[in-house]
């Protein structure tokens, strides 16, 4: 070797034909002496034998397998081209699946390659080239060997193990090894050294030869044993498939059985429902049928005519087991159905008689399925949840096996038994239950296990009560709020086509957005819950009805809104509803008569309701009246409203339900402002306002939580979130200033040009531009939030939503207690209320800047107004209006007109002395103020007893 030229290659071809010990310990001894300067290229059918182990696994001999050698589609395409006698013709290269021989034999024949003489495949048939392929490798193996090859190739994918059982001798793994060494289309996988793959033209030849030359006879005995070694090895699916092939019903039907849960469980339902179709009906039990109804879980129609099938087929085989399983599920999907709910009390019925006899030994986790169902039931049976018993039984258990977890049961029951715990504290209102009830199923959420559509139901049911009962808060749950939890659902159903779950989730959604206020989505949200229902379904009809309804009702066209009451209705009474269910659809209807005004309607609606109703949705019913009666009086002006206002708090505050009026936010609000402004239950108003992100009523009550409140009338001060705010000791003017301006201007708006020229007159536009931005800024940081004054178009404005300013809610009480034509006689009985409460004059104490005087003119002269005509008024019914215009006075001494109604009002009374007291007062405040002398016809008053008094 080292005499040979450096750089050149020795190529060692077929050194299978070679294959012996001697040579290759020859050649293992060649390789580690081989010189730096010649490489060495063997080429072989076979891989490298143990002697040469130790050089490839350190790199020094590289090996170039099958994986490498393998042509892509366009390699092949090329070298058939290339090597074509007749290029024109076209020719499948994807026949020889990459396989370089097999494209020499398309590219020097092409579509002539012949087949096998006793194939009886005709001459250029699409099997030809797999025939010609098989018989270069098969026929050169020992009759023997091609005998095994046959029966393995039944098996899917071959281990050295099922080879040898299948075969009934260690041969058969002898033989795959000897077929991979030479690589003769056998391949092992790459992370198992004891499984082996044939090629797929082998297979296909392999095939063809087993049907050609074993009998039918044979090739079913053949399949039925290959199907005991499979299943025997666990590989069930396998073993169903060839049992299905040879027509062994028996094993098929039994195999079936056995792997239902297992199959079901790992979400191939498709596949389960595939085998049983292929089984015939004769075969058939009641634990096929409710299997099937297991699989067709996610499609409640199919689910029911399967479990259907299993009731009477148990019943007939007084299968207890069987009966109770069956009931259940029939419950879970029933309930869980968007659907329709005809049939339901069937089940539940069943589910009744079968607790009165009593539950069965049972399974531990068929246990758990049984106990799930039948609480289902109770919450859903017709006499609806009452306490019973056999309820509180039933609930004590399953929530002890889902917190404690003593079996280890799999995660997707778990979520079941959570889900239904949850759905059942809302019956009972009891926010420990369901706290408890997510509590233990926190860790199988994120179980990859689960099949999409347990967790989506989970999600959907989980969303809903939290959003609309019992609000959950924990660090490291997975879903920071029931609505993100139902935008997950939605998102599944999407993903996973399980329209159920979809359809759920955004009928939840919608009920959040309503929650928290948001009604700009809505619309959208509504429109596809329309576009998926299915027109076919009652319940999914009554639903978009419901929703439609509420739609229409906000947005004040009522005609429609009843007509969308009246579908909904008539689905849910021709889906045969739940009372659990028809309770959410009359109580829509109850809040489109509220929005229309019709509050005795609506009482009368519900009043009809409460015998059929029990447990939390009575209450909750109950607190509707409420509010219905309420409202009525508010609205009727009636002397009874401040009563019932305060009974409706009382209940609400005892039964703590938040969803209250849930369509109608703006009448809850109402409710809430007047129950502050009389001190009814503040704490609970104020909760349920930040709960329900409410607007404020139209009116302003003072009393309502406003982030922001501006005082300007008796002094300037500032409370953020009902708290004093400090201003420190150097308040920041110019930055107050802006405030102050806002306050003053009409809607609380003023523009950025106006502002700038007031508040900066001796700057340019640049600098005044440039000062008003950091004032600005500065106010800003001050009230801590950016939202309470918008900058929009050149304007400035304050947050009408977030800031209260109490020169506006002035303004607004006068225009209520007043009448336009000014006559004392308009006056309603809030005007001395409002008078006596008035806090003083604009900017009290402070400096007057010119661009205030309007304002604090406006308020001297309304407030005086307001006290002439107050006073007028108990003058004319024979009261005393003294003290009326003297406190006009003590809030501005100089008022003339309150002066002079004052004396007059004295010397009615024939008190001379006092009159002229009063007017020497008058002449005091006028000359403290710099002003004139009191006008003439004043002094006229009381000119006559001037030198009296005097005197």
């Amino acid at each position: 070797m080292r005499g040979l030229k450096p750089g050149t290659i020795l190529v060692l071809d077929d050194l299978h034909d070679a294959d012996t010990p001697e040579f290759r310990a020859v050649l293992s001894v060649m390789f580690r002496e081989l010189p730096d300067t010649v490489r060495c290229i063997c080429v072989s059918r076979t891989l490298p034998h143990d002697e040469l182990g130790d050089l490839v696994l350190k790199g020094q001999v590289a090996v170039i397998d099958r994986s490498a050698l393998e042509f892509s589609t366009s390699e092949a395409r090329d070298f058939v081209k290339l090597r074509s006698k007749n290029g024109a013709v076209p020719v499948d290269v994807e026949a020889a699946r990459g396989w370089a021989i097999g494209l020499v034999l398309l590219a020097d024949q092409g579509s002539a390659v012949g087949p096998d003489e006793t194939s009886g495949a005709a001459a250029g048939g699409q099997n030809a080239l797999s025939d010609v392929l098989g018989r270069h490798f098969f026929l050169s193996l020992p009759a023997a060997d091609q005998d095994m090859l046959l029966k393995l190739n039944l098996l899917p994918e071959i281990s050295t193990e099922l080879a040898d059982v299948m075969i009934g001798s260690g041969e058969a793994g002898k033989l795959l090894d000897r077929l991979y060494q030479r690589q003769l289309l056998v391949t092992r996988t790459e992370n198992s050294r004891d499984v082996f793959h044939l090629h797929d033209l082998l297979r296909d030849f392999l095939d063809r030869r087993f049907a050609q030359r074993v009998t039918a006879e044979d090739q079913k005995s053949l399949k039925q044993r290959a199907a005991k070694v499979l299943a025997d090895a666990g590989r069930y699916d396998e073993a169903i498939h060839l049992a299905l092939q040879a027509e062994d019903w028996d094993q098929a039907s039994g195999l079936m059985l056995s792997w239902a849960e297992a199959v079901l469980a790992q979400g191939h339902r498709t596949t389960f429902i595939e085998w049983v179709g292929r089984l015939p009906e004769a075969f058939m039990n009641g634990w096929h049928f409710y299997w099937l109804g297991v699989a067709h879980m996610p499609n409640d129609a199919a689910a029911e005519h399967w479990l259907w099938k299993a009731w009477h087929a148990f019943g007939e085989a007084d299968d207890q087991r069987g009966l109770c399983l069956t009931v259940s599920r029939a419950v879970l999907v029933k309930t869980d159905s968007w659907r329709t709910y005809e049939g339901l009390s069937t089940w539940t019925r069943r589910a009744f008689e079968i607790l009165e006899r009593g539950l069965p030994e049972l399974p531990s986790e068929e246990a758990m399925l049984v106990r799930i169902g039948m609480v289902r039931a109770l919450n859903f049976g017709d006499d609806y949840y009452r306490n019973s018993p056999a309820g509180q039984a039933l609930e004590t258990e399953l929530l002890e096996r889902l917190t404690r977890n003593p079996e280890h049961d799999p995660s997707g029951l778990r979520l079941l038994a959570s889900e239904t715990l949850i759905e059942h504290s809302v019956s009972v209102m009891r926010a420990d239950l369901f706290t408890k009830a997510v509590d233990s199923i926190v860790e199988d959420l994120t179980d990859k296990e689960v099949l999409p559509w347990v967790l989506g139901m989970w999600l959907v049911e989980f969303g809903a009560k939290s959003g609309r009962y019992f609000p959950y808060k924990r660090r490291g749950f997975p879903y920071p709020s029931a609505e993100a939890a139902l935008r997950e659902a939605i998102a599944i159903g999407e993903r996973e086509s399980l329209k159920g779950v979809e359809f759920g989730g955004l009928y939840h959604l919608q009920m959040q957005m309503k929650f928290r206020n948001d009604f700009a989505e809505l619309d959208q949200v509504v429109e596809r819950l329309a576009e998926i229902a299915d027109s076919r379904f009652s319940t999914q009809v009554a639903i978009v009805a419901n929703c439609y309804a509420a739609l229409h009702a906000r947005q004040g066209d009522f005609a429609a809104a009843y007509e969308d009451c009246e579908r909904f209705m008539a689905a849910s009474e021709a889906a045969n509803e739940p009372m659990v269910e028809r309770w959410a659809h009359c109580i829509t209807k109850f809040q489109v008569l509220l929005a229309d005004r019709k509050p005795r309607e609506a009482a009368a609606l519900l009043n009809d309701l409460l015998p059929r109703l029990d447990g939390g949705a009575r209450k909750r019913t109950q607190i509707c009246i409420l509010a219905a009666d309420a409202l009525e009086s508010l609205w009727d002006q009636g002397p009874r409203y401040g009563d019932r206002l305060k009974v409706f708090m009382e209940a609400l505050r005892d039964i703590a339900w938040p969803m209250v009026l849930l369509n109608v936010p703006e009448l809850l609000a109402e409710l809430l402002g007047d129950a502050l402004e009389r001190g009814i239950e503040p704490k609970l108003c104020r909760s349920l306002i930040r709960e329900r992100r409410l607007d404020a009523p139209q009116r302003r009550p003072t009393a309502w939580p406003w982030p922001l409140k501006v005082h300007v009338l008796g002094g300037f001060r500032l409370e953020l979130d009902g708290n004093p705010l400090n201003l420190g000791a150097k308040p920041p003017t110019k930055a107050l200033d802006i405030l102050r301006v806002l306050a003053i201007s009409k809607d609380n708006t003023c523009s950025l040009e106006t502002l700038q020229d007031w508040l900066w007159p001796d700057l340019d536009g640049d600098q005044a531009r440039a000062a008003c931005e950091q004032a600005l800024h500065r106010l800003r940081k001050l009230l801590g939030r950016i939202d309470l004054i918008v900058q929009r178009e050149g304007k400035l404005r304050l947050a009408s939503d977030k800031v209260w300013v109490d020169l506006a809610d002035w303004d607004a009480r006068l225009k209520s207690v007043t009448t336009a034509n000014g006559e004392a006689a308009g006056l309603r009985p809030e005007a001395e209320a409002l008078f006596l409460a008035f806090p003083g004059p604009l900017f009290l104490h402070e400096r007057a800047s010119f661009w205030s005087l309007a304002a604090a003119e406006k308020v001297r002269r309304d407030l005086i107004d307001l006290a002439l005509r107050i006073g007028q008024r108990l003058e004319t019914t024979g009261q005393e209006a003294r003290s009326v215009y003297l406190r006009a006075l003590d809030l501005y001494p100089d008022a003339g007109p309150v002066c002079k109604a004052l004396i007059r009002e004295r010397l009615s009374r024939r008190d001379f002395e006092g009159a002229a007291d009063d007017y020497a007062r008058y002449e005091r405040a006028l000359r403290a103020a710099g002003e004139a002398a009191p006008a003439a016809e004043i002094r006229a008053l009381v000119e006559p007893y001037l030198v009296r008094h005097t005197r």
